[in-house]
């Protein structure tokens, strides 16, 4: 008989997994577009590049519900692509304005970007109304990429630990019928010939004859477990361990039952 607790399905590693992936999600894609602006960020580092002027340049403070102040630098251009005219409001790629909690960085970066200076602006040769004054990988964009990966790292691990689980679970349903026991070693049987019969009828010889041999050493005195090992052999065209088992078990048997044994031998034993 089975002693093994059933397993139960895994409700809560699902449940759990797909909300850490879908914070993973958000976090990656609805915070500052952090995703695609990455993918933007790469590609801004081979885009051609044209003279710009800028038109505004600015530090504006902000004041939440706490008081607590913040900062983001607006800064905006002016730019020609093919003798036609176009607007920047875009710092790096995602970024119109860049935000902060100290505005002494921010007075850099507005101070290095005055207005009327001339600078290089780089344009998407695809699309040249999509520009920026600076390319490459923004800092901010792989910190909330670095802070997405975990929650949905740790909810990928745990949707495999569920999928596992679950076709544990499902394979478990299906030992439990009857008439389809793939690993007969799970199901419970009670009679040893039965058990054996069920190994046989998926092809498991070599576990039958083991079940067999085991259910004979418990039980000695079971002409019948002998007949049914015989059998086996015979079933798997073993004739060498027939032959074997036959001269083992030959004084268990009655006159009877060894002559169906060599009956069935072809007299070879």
């Amino acid at each position: 008989m089975n002693s093994r607790q059933p397993k139960r399905f895994p409700t809560a590693p699902w449940i759990i997994g797909l909300l850490l992936v879908v914070l993973g999600y958000a976090l990656a894609f609805l915070l500052d577009g952090a995703a695609p602006s990455l993918l933007v960020q790469t590609a801004s580092k081979d885009w051609p590049s044209t003279t710009g002027v800028i038109t505004h340049s600015d530090v504006i403070e902000e004041s939440s519900v706490d008081d607590d102040s913040s900062y983001r630098a607006d800064i905006r251009a002016h730019y020609q692509v093919d003798r036609k005219k176009y607007r920047l409001y875009e710092i790096y790629p995602g970024h119109s304005a860049l935000g902060s909690s100290s505005n002494i960085e921010l007075v850099r970066l507005s101070s290095r970007y005055r207005v009327g200076k001339s600078v290089p602006v780089y344009f998407n040769p695809l699309d040249p109304g999509e520009a920026v004054l600076e390319t490459g990988v923004h800092g901010r964009t792989l910190f909330i990429l670095a802070f997405a990966i975990v929650p949905a790292a740790l909810g990928v691990w745990l949707l495999l630990w569920a999928i596992r689980d679950t076709s544990h679970w499902i394979g478990q349903l299906f030992n439990k019928r009857p008439n389809s026991p793939l690993h007969a070693d799970e199901v419970a049987i009670v009679d040893p010939i039965e058990h054996a019969d069920l190994k046989v009828a998926y092809g498991l010889y070599e576990d039958a004859v083991r079940s067999l041999n085991d259910a004979i050493e418990k039980e000695p005195a079971r002409p019948d477990l002998i007949l049914k090992l015989l059998e086996v052999h015979l079933a798997s065209d073993d004739d060498a361990a027939f032959i074997a088992a036959a001269k083992k078990y030959r004084n268990r048997l009655s006159a009877s039952d060894w002559a169906k044994v060599q009956q069935r031998g072809n007299n070879n034993v």
